[in-house]
């Protein structure tokens, strides 16, 4: 604290009413302090000369309180005024704040870039920026001025998440945005303003688009696939190894070859659907997911009574994808040619074997034929009887064998 000076030595000095400086505090014997606001006046006599000096101090603890609180109270304001800019300006989404009369007062930097003109100048009239913009509605249809989100909030409608297509002056293309607007209320409830935070969603529309466009994509070739496809998730034992699987997703493939509607497998176990399955169809199943590898494979379904040509791989997280191919009837053509080869082979071997025999046949052929001339030279009597039978006989046996290896070369004789 600074001694100021005495008001009556300046009062007596100066002849005039003085005041002390402000902030003047009065520090009473037990060094009590009041801060007080006092004037002095002189006292003239009639020929105008000062003969005394009246002082009048005035308490202003309770003034000096309340213009303290008032202070801190604008510093306050203040503080939060910096804080909630800070926010505003830091938020990447558009802001804009639209008074009663349909002025913007306030647009943060996101707003201000996306339609400030070339001069930089952003349109503050809604009604005005409405008019300029080309603006569609998400279905692509104009949009009407009457239903300008930050208009509508002033009439005390809220929306939320309102799409529309906007194209913005910074861009010069449309973008798809997302709107959230309410008004404003005072205390009273009167509208005093709307509010409204806008979101640029184009990137994200792009990727649900091209998202859309791959599972109509993938929904075209599932459905229209003529391999059969499944998708199923392993289930295990106790010990870790593969006990069952459970369908999630059959094509209309599946059931033109296995038989049955998808109605009838997804959702259900195999096991609940063929309990005598082969224990190599879960194995292999078991395996993709263990291995983390694919598979390619044939295998016979009892159940089915039908061969498949099997591709199995790993689909996400613990779960197998099977493209599959009856291959019933190739298996039939493979039995065929592999039975035909087989008779083709058996044919081979029996005109080996015909022409192996006959020519030692001919040779015995030749022999009898010498005995029989033989034969004719001798005298008549029992033992030439007895022989002759023989010869015969051995006759009608050589015959006998000359067909068979006749049969047996027409065997082996290729088809014309």
């Amino acid at each position: 604290l600074q001694e100021v000076e005495n008001p009556v030595t300046k009062v007596l000095k100066k002849g005039m009413i003085v005041g002390l400086a402000n902030h003047s505090v009065l520090i009473a014997k037990d060094g009590t302090k009041t801060p007080i606001d006092d004037s002095g006046s002189p006292i003239l006599d009639q020929k105008n000369k000062v003969i005394g000096v009246v002082l009048v101090f005035h308490d202003i603890t309770e003034r000096k309180k309340i213009e303290g609180e008032k202070q801190q109270l604008t510093l306050y304001i203040q503080q939060e005024r910096d804080r909630l800019s800070a926010l505003i300006n830091s938020i990447v989404d558009e802001v804009w704040f639209a008074n009663p009369q349909g002025e913007f007062t306030l647009a943060n930097p996101k707003a201000q870039s996306e339609f400030a003109n070339k001069n930089g100048y952003v349109e503050k009239n809604v009604v005005k920026l409405a008019e300029s913009l080309e603006v569609l509605r998400s279905d692509g249809s104009p949009r009407p001025l009457e239903e300008t989100p930050p208009l509508r909030a002033l009439k005390g409608e809220v929306i939320k998440s309102q799409e529309e297509i906007v194209k913005t002056p910074s861009r010069g293309e449309l973008r798809y945005r997302q709107v959230s607007a309410a008004p404003v209320k005072d205390a009273g409830g009167n509208i005093v303003g709307s509010v409204s935070v806008v979101r640029d969603i184009t990137e994200q529309k792009k990727a649900e688009q091209a998202l859309e466009k791959s599972e109509r994509l993938y929904k075209s070739l599932f459905d229209n696939s003529k391999d059969g496809f499944q998708l199923v998730k392993p289930i295990y034992g106790s010990k870790g190894e593969p006990v069952d699987y459970k369908f999630l997703k059959v094509n209309a493939a599946y059931e033109a070859q296995v038989g049955l509607k998808a109605s009838e497998v997804e959702g259900k176990t195999v096991r609940e659907i063929d309990p005598n399955i082969e224990a190599y169809w879960i194995e292999t199943h078991g395996k993709v997911v263990t291995e983390g590898k694919p598979i390619r494979t044939e295998l016979f379904n009892k159940f089915s009574k039908r061969w498949y040509d099997l591709y199995l791989f790993p689909y996400g997280e613990g779960l197998v994808g099977v493209l599959f191919t009856d291959i019933t009837e190739r298996k039939k053509m493979e039995k065929q040619l592999q039975d035909s080869e087989r008779l083709a082979a058996i044919g081979a071997t029996a005109g080996m074997v015909g022409h192996d025999i006959r020519n030692p046949l001919q040779a015995i052929t030749s022999d009898l034929f010498l005995l029989k001339g033989e034969l004719s030279s001798m005298p008549e009597c029992r033992t030439k009887e007895g022989v002759s039978e023989s010869l015969e006989g051995i006759q009608n046996n050589i015959d006998y064998i000359n067909k068979i290896v006749a049969d047996l070369q027409d065997f082996a004789r290729p088809l014309n």
